[in-house]
């Protein structure tokens, strides 16, 4: 089809030109400025391909959407007259720049009328043929990979779908249920894109996969380090926020990485402050955006900076993941992928996974507490020597103050979120994977993507944030086929959160029922120090403050839930004063004029807690010297340093009145030998005092009383 003929015939000088081409790009309307674009967009692509003579290029950017060559001949074209009335010839960087302004504009055209839909071929629906990876038409040594190293061997139906189309070439969004291995639907075909990569243009990076959480990226760099064992040729590296910039930025550029899996904030930092770093992935031949409704909506100018200094959509492929989109992907489409990608759905209408029972309970906030305890008590009992729950905090300071409380009542619990260490969340999440049993107390941090195995429960303390939060959250149980339970406790005021899900199997949890079987030991309702009490404290106002208006509060109604939030922690001062809130707290949360708030210049308690803090740190640094001291001129290597976290548990079991069982390490076995960083500071103490006293043991210095003559 020849592009639309420009009715004026008039020759313009070049400023006139300009400006006659900028007055009519402001005033038309959105559709004939997409139709205008879309037409110059595809002159421009073939002349300047032509001149190139890239026919091969073109077969799998313009030809792959649905575009029809044309001969070069820019005197009959828009492009044409527009250039030769500027008075110059077309330049390389000015169709750059022509093609990625107009292709942006025609991928948010071709978007808004619907991607091409895939489902599963009926070829593969008959019973007699195995939906296994052996049938894919890819390498031995990845086939070899799936089997010994990951162990898996038959696909699922996103699989079945997802790789062919993505082995063809093309962009595609998935949406497919959480747990349904999405994360080989996209590395199985990127491996295999790189295999075909000629050995001379393997230089820098072939692939990105953006991961909104660490956890998340540390996962997927795993299973593409298993997923490349039997490729001795091709390399992978993970890069999130706690590792050193300098370190990575060495290590792509001295060895062979093929496959970067990274948070976006890490990436985007390389971008503006590496030198080089983006020549490192100017041959880049695959996107892919996991959870991609996640990164769009909290790291949006992260995301738009790293697409900005990538390659354009057109060089290279794209790929969309995740079990939530919202209605309209087109926005989300446009940005990172070319037009004409393929839709790929497997939800089937379903939200959840259909084997997890879903389950929900209303009590009043002073009973929070005491619910809480009770839903455990009833998930162990349920799944006696196999149970393993993951509890979702709202935030990270709450999540915390009620790990910190059941630990009081000797249960075993983990913790994860992004108040600890990242070398402490490592050693949290490796825990309860490796575990065959245990509890996490976790934020969002945990609720997407993240393949715990055999979680057989996940509770929701208080309303998720939204709907898509709910369904993450939900999606760490049931997955690959197995049962689960999902059970949503709400406080009284949340109860409006259930109209958001009236489509959903919820049932009715008797809680009542639950608290009188299994009454919360007096243990659990002592409130910890003052530190921890304000800082829960302050971290429920602003979580509220942020939902007053969808819970329709003014701002007594928060001050006043939020005297009962401190009530049920048992924080109230005698006179029934909330716990003590710093003024300029307050004025960032738009309270400083709120009835009813403790409001201070100073917390009284933070004087005493950073004295201890330095005592401990003095304490610490006395014991180091110790140790070096000892270990110096005697020829002895340093003894492994005892598992922190069982040393604090053997402590805390010998102050129990009654032996309790066995529990299983809260570190994973066979991990690091020293505490993770980020560890309470009593259990790194008693860490380095048993270094000393191992050293003290090996060379024979055991303090012993004088003889006597």
């Amino acid at each position: 089809m020849s592009p639309p003929k420009s009715e004026g015939r008039q020759r313009l000088g070049p400023e006139r030109a300009r400006h006659a081409v900028s007055v009519s790009l402001r005033l038309a309307s959105a559709a004939t400025a997409i139709a205008v674009a879309a037409a110059v967009f595809r002159a421009a692509s073939c002349y300047y391909n032509s001149r190139r003579g890239n026919t091969g290029h073109q077969a799998s950017g313009s030809a792959a959407c649905g575009f029809t060559r044309i001969p070069p001949t820019a005197s009959s074209t828009t492009v044409g007259r527009t250039l030769n009335s500027l008075g110059r010839q077309p330049t390389q960087p000015l169709l750059k720049r022509h093609r990625r302004h107009l292709f942006r504009l025609r991928s948010a055209r071709l978007a808004l009328a619907g991607p091409a839909a895939v489902s599963l071929p009926d070829e593969l629906l008959d019973s007699d043929k195995a939906l296994r990876f052996d049938d894919l038409p890819i390498a031995a040594k990845t086939k070899k990979a799936l089997r010994e190293e990951l162990e898996v061997q038959d696909m699922t139906e996103v699989q079945v779908i997802a790789i062919p189309a993505i082995l063809d070439g093309a962009d595609v969004v998935v949406r497919a249920p959480t747990g349904t291995g999405k994360t080989l639907a996209f590395l199985v075909p990127i491996v295999e894109q790189l295999l075909r990569r000629p050995r001379d243009k393997r230089e820098g990076v072939g692939a990105l996969i953006l991961s909104p959480t660490r956890e998340l990226a540390m996962q997927t760099a795993a299973a593409a380090e298993q997923l490349l064992a039997q490729h001795s040729d091709l390399g992978s590296y993970c890069m999130i926020g706690a590792s050193d910039i300098y370190d990575e930025t060495s290590a792509l550029q001295s060895e062979f990485i093929d496959i970067v899996v990274a948070t976006p904030g890490r990436i985007d930092d390389h971008f503006r402050n590496s030198d080089g770093f983006a020549d490192l992935f100017s041959g880049l031949q695959v996107l892919v955006l996991d959870e991609a409704d996640r990164l769009l909506n909290g790291f949006r100018p992260q995301v738009m900076e790293i697409l900005r200094r990538l390659p354009l959509p057109q060089d290279r492929q794209g790929m969309l993941f995740s079990a939530t989109f919202p209605d309209d992907i087109s926005e989300i489409a446009a940005l990172a992928l070319r037009p004409g990608y393929r839709l790929i759905d497997t939800m089937h209408g379903q939200v959840t996974p259909s084997l997890v029972g879903q389950y929900y309970a209303v009590f009043p906030q002073e009973q929070m507490v005491s619910a809480l305890w009770a839903v455990l008590q009833q998930e162990l009992a349920l799944n006696p020597g196999t149970a393993k729950v993951m509890v979702f905090f709202t935030t990270a300071r709450i999540t915390q103050y009620f790990a910190q409380v059941f630990r009081k009542a000797r249960m075993d619990i983990l913790e994860l979120h992004s108040r600890h260490t990242q070398d402490y969340r490592t050693a949290s999440a490796n825990a309860f994977w490796t575990s065959p049993t245990g509890i996490l107390f976790s934020t969002d941090v945990s609720a997407r993507g993240l393949d715990y195995p055999e979680v057989t429960s996940v509770i929701h303390f208080g309303a998720p944030s939204s709907a898509d939060r709910y369904v993450h959250r939900t999606g760490r149980t049931g997955r690959m086929g197995k049962s689960g339970r999902s059970i949503t406790l709400l406080h009284d005021f949340e109860r409006s959160f259930l109209d958001s899900f009236q489509d959903l199997p919820l049932e009715h949890l008797d809680v009542d029922a639950l608290i009188s079987s299994s009454p919360p030991p007096p243990i659990l309702m002592a409130p910890l120090d003052d530190l921890r009490v304000g800082q829960a404290y302050k971290a429920w106002l602003g979580y509220y403050k942020y939902f007053c208006e969808g819970l329709g509060w003014d701002d007594a109604q928060l001050v006043h839930h939020a005297g009962r939030f401190a009530a049920a922690i048992g924080s109230l001062g005698a006179d029934g004063s909330h716990p003590p809130l710093r003024k300029v707290t307050a004025e960032k949360l738009g309270l400083a004029r709120a009835a009813g708030l403790n409001l201070v210049d100073r917390l009284p308690f933070q004087a005493a807690h950073k004295a201890e803090e330095l005592r401990q740190e003095r304490q610490l640094r006395s014991i180091d010297q110790e140790l070096e001291r000892l270990m110096e001129g005697g020829g002895v290597a340093e003894p492994p340093r005892p598992n922190a976290h069982k040393l604090w548990q053997e402590k805390e079991r010998a102050k129990a009145e009654a032996p309790k069982p066995k529990r299983t390490s809260s570190w994973p076995s066979g991990g690091s030998k020293h505490p993770p960083k980020g560890a309470p500071d009593s259990v790194l103490m008693n860490s380095r005092l048993a270094a000393v006293a191992a050293v003290e043991s090996s060379r024979g210095r055991k303090d012993q009383a004088p003889q006597e003559s």
